[in-house]
Order: C-alpha cells, then structure tokens, then sequence
C-alpha cells in the first residue's frame, strides 16, 4: 500500500501527471485500490489524499518475494474482506481510511447508518493496549458517532481490551500450489491466499463492535 500518488511520484521520480494516469490504468485493471480519506475534520487537520493497495494481496507477496504476508500484506487482505463485505450489504456503507497531519492513523473506518467504526490491524498475537491508542484518539476526535474500536489481530483473542476497544482475530492461510520452494532467479514462488474469517474483520466487527461499553 502506499499513501498517494504524490509520495508515489516522488519516489520514483515521475510527474504527476504520467503517475496518475498509469494509476488510473492500474486501477482500471483491478491492480490497485484506492482507499478514500474520511475527512471529516472537528479538532484535527486531516490527509485527504485516497491511500493506495494492491488489488491481489498474492501478487504483492510475489512481487516482495515474502513467504509470509506481513503487516501491510495483512491489511491488505483484511481491506478486500471489507470490500466484499461492504458490497454485499443491502444498507449503504461507506470505507475509508482516517489519518491526521501528525501521522496518526486508523486503517479502516467504515460509515454506516449514521455511526462510525475505526478498525485499526496489527500483524502481531498478543496485541496491546498500545496497539489501540489511534483508535482512541478517533474516538475522542468523533464522540458518540464513533463505535467502539476494532483491533484485529493474527492470534486467537477475542476479548475487550479495553471499555472502547474490542479486541478480535482474523486469520489467513498461504498454501504453496506446487508444495516446494522457487530459487532466486526462476519465475518465483506462487501462492493462493485462502482466507478464512473466524467472526472476522466483516460480519463480525460490523455486528459486535456496535455494542456501547
């Protein structure tokens, strides 16, 4: 993932203009997904440029030549099971992202029925309190419209964490089609990404989460 085609245009010394159109391609095909900003500012100035993913969390993990998803892979393939999940909702949702000028960050935020739910994903078993301070933070900025925080996680935890942060599991599976390993220089390693959602980042964190602690 990436934060915006300007960081982008700079890192690979591009203008903008050629940068936003081989995106807009990209995008076209169903390579990349552009995550819009929820930016609806009270207090904070807020980035407002979309943030970019991968639109095949597997390519990514070839193209990083990783066995293994790491925390951008994850939050990647916990964004497409909320892309789904929003897609296939009769009621309209709205998924952004939230992230102020002083960089701190919620992953996901999804808007439905007049309620916000922050969702912030961390690569680790045994999250922290500390793992949940920007989704306080969102909670403070936004008050009663804000739900109580999602953290999900790759353990087995499902627990409050605290009395506005709700502490769930979402896990993924990487199994080798071919079961052996690539060496450096051939086509690589291939994967098939079999995601399996136990009361996941979906269904499940739009359901539980709205319960007021």
């Amino acid at each position: 993932m990436h934060p915006g085609s300007a960081h982008l245009g700079r890192d690979v010394a591009l203008p903008q203009p050629t940068v936003h159109r081989w995106l807009n391609l990209l995008e076209t095909s169903y390579l990349l997904v552009r995550l819009p900003a929820y930016a609806v500012n009270r207090t904070k100035r807020l980035i407002k440029a979309p943030k970019i993913y991968w639109g095949d969390t597997g390519l990514a993990l070839h193209l990083a030549e990783a066995e293994e998803p790491g925390g951008a892979h994850l939050e990647n393939l916990v964004l497409h099971d909320l892309l789904a999940w929003r897609d296939a909702r009769v009621e309209r949702a709205e998924l952004g992202y939230w992230r102020t000028s002083i960089g701190e960050e919620v992953d996901f935020v999804i808007e439905a029925g007049g309620k916000l739910l922050p969702i912030e994903v961390k690569s680790t078993t045994r999250p922290r309190l500390a793992d949940a301070t920007h989704l306080r933070t969102f909670r403070t900025e936004y008050g009663k419209k804000a739900r109580a925080g999602l953290l999900l996680h790759t353990g087995s935890t499902l627990e409050w964490l605290a009395p506005d942060v709700l502490v769930g599991f979402w896990v993924a599976k990487i199994i080798r089609l071919d079961g052996k390993r690539y060496h450096q220089g051939s086509e690589g390693e291939k994967f098939r990404m079999r995601v399996i959602v136990l009361g996941g980042a979906g269904n499940f964190g739009a359901r539980n989460t709205g319960v007021t602690r």
